[in-house]
Order: C-alpha cells, then sequence, then structure tokens
C-alpha cells in the first residue's frame, strides 16, 4: 500500500534519523568537485579516452541530466575507451576514486548543525545512519566531531549496499519505538525517503546537493516535509 504523504505529526516522535552528506555538512560544496576530479584521473589512467578537464566538464552535464544513473557507466558510454581495455575496470576505477579517498580538505558542519543537534538531542533519541565507504565516512564523521551527540552511528558499506532499507529496518527490530516513532532526515528522495517511508517512518527532505533535482517516481519518495536549512526543524520537530 503507497504511504500518505502528511505533515509531520511531531507528537509521535521520539527519535531522530540524520543522514551525513549534503544533509549536516556541505558534501556538494566542499568534497564533490574534487572527489569527481580525482575520479576522472582514475578512470583516464584506467583506459578512459579522454582529457581531465573535458571528463570533469561531461561528469557534470551528465549526472545532472541522469542522476539516477551509473556516473561512470555514463562517462564510458559518453567518451569510450582505449583499446584493449576493461570497461568494468574503468568503471571500478572512477567509483573508488571518488567513494574511498582520504580527505585532505577541510570540512565543516552547516552552521546551524550543531545547534539544531544539541536542541534534538534534549527530546529525541539522535542516530546517524549514513552511505560509503567505511574509512571516508568514519574520517568525515571523526573531522566533523559528531560522535559524542548521538546514540549510534551506522556507516552502510556501499560496495555491499546502495541502500539504507537493512539498516532503517535493524534500528526499528531494536528500538521500543513504532515506525511513525521515528523522522528520517536526508537529502535523497531515493534513499533515505523512500527506504524509510517503506518502513512506515516519518520523513524530512534536506533540499540541498547534487541530488535536489531528482523527482520522485513514487508516493515512497514523496517527504512528508522539506527543509532548506536544518534550523527549520525547529518549527517541525520542537
Amino acid at each position: 500500500m503507497a504511504p500518505k504523504n502528511t505533515p509531520i505529526n511531531k507528537n509521535l516522535v521520539r527519535a531522530v534519523i540524520f543522514d551525513l552528506d549534503d544533509t549536516l555538512f556541505d558534501t556538494y560544496g566542499q568534497l564533490v568537485k574534487p572527489a569527481s576530479r580525482e575520479a576522472c584521473e582514475a578512470m583516464i589512467r584506467a583506459g578512459l579516452k579522454t582529457k581531465i578537464d573535458e571528463c570533469v566538464m561531461a561528469r557534470e552535464k551528465l549526472f545532472t541530466a541522469n542522476p539516477r544513473k551509473n556516473i561512470y557507466e555514463q562517462l564510458v558510454e559518453h567518451f569510450g575507451l582505449n583499446e584493449n581495455v576493461n570497461k568494468k575496470d574503468v568503471i571500478q576505477a572512477g567509483f573508488n576514486a571518488f567513494h574511498d579517498r582520504h580527505i585532505n580538505e577541510e570540512i565543516s558542519l552547516f552552521s546551524d548543525a550543531l545547534e539544531i543537534i544539541k536542541a534534538l538531542g534534549e527530546k529525541f533519541e539522535l542516530y546517524l545512519v549514513t552511505l560509503g565507504t567505511p574509512s571516508t565516512q568514519q574520517k568525515k564523521i571523526e573531522l566533523l566531531g559528531l560522535e559524542e551527540y548521538l546514540k549510534k552511528i551506522y556507516i552502510v558499506n556501499i560496495n555491499n549496499s546502495k541502500t539504507k532499507f537493512t539498516t532503517f529496518h535493524e534500528i526499528l527490530t531494536t528500538s521500543k519505538h513504532e515506525p511513525r516513532g521515528f523522522v528520517s532526515i536526508g537529502n535523497r528522495i531515493d534513499s533515505e525517503i523512500r527506504d524509510a517511508k517503506e518502513l512506515g517512518m516519518q520523513t524530512i527532505l534536506m533540499l540541498h546537493g547534487e541530488y535536489v533535482q531528482l523527482q520522485p517516481q513514487t508516493s515512497f519518495e514523496e517527504p512528508d516535509a522539506k527543509v532548506e536549512t536544518l534550523s527549520q526543524l525547529r518549527e517541525i520537530l520542537l
């Protein structure tokens, strides 16, 4: 049965599940550009037939046009490969370089993130569920100083899963709260919103980052509320 897209019922809320990237900090502004360039460099070394600047520009255009499709496959289809090169190896090289990288950049939370995290933490259990390579995501969490404010942190290994559904289900089954007692907050309708709504949770979409242009394909991808800044969560949840 399709979910009803209703306003958040804050009287039911007992726990909040945050996404990390482009939800608690500006991943798009702080990390995506260097990571995209490194991914292009890795693909070119592996045999992608293009030059670095052309790859970087094409990556942005192709992703914007079709964010649901594997961007590394799109780049291979767009540019082609050198002779005697394995397509899967080139795609994997780009994927690995983008997701599993050492963070040289300085990163910081959104300016209103810590204040709202503390305020919500006084009333609700707070979880973090982030999708990526464990070492990279753990480093982000450490650099941002988030661990002390959260009941539990889950890092979903993107090499094993592209969805948060199983982790959300684990949180539900180990909690005393009903599904509607949880609010999932994230920037992707095809992840934090859909996976949570399929399990009966309430959802809030953060309008930020590369995936902001995604359009819902099912009612499970329709959030119950939308925010442009984390401070707007006060009005919705407190």
